[in-house]
């Protein structure tokens, strides 16, 4: 699906690689986001990998979302 994605003119996805918790995936996306515009509004370069890693780090500093099935599943594709 991600090829889909880049293929209709996409910079960059975020993809999933299996189900998982609604709740945990709106958190990390929420951070990412937030991460992402924070960084723009403050006129540094965009790095959505590095924004994706500290989504990461915060969801997983989390107990009930310590699992890797939690955080793991996302991955960036495209440049960072």
């Amino acid at each position: 699906m991600s090829r889909g994605f880049l293929g209709a003119g996409a910079r960059r996805v975020i993809a999933s690689d299996w189900l998982v918790d609604d709740e945990a995936a709106a958190s990390l996306i929420t951070r990412l986001c937030d991460g992402v515009a924070n960084a723009q509004a403050k006129g540094q370069p965009l790095d959505v990998a590095a924004q994706l890693h500290a989504a990461k780090k915060a969801i997983r500093a989390q107990s009930k979302w310590a699992s890797p099935y939690y955080w793991g599943t996302f991955v960036l594709v495209g440049p960072p």
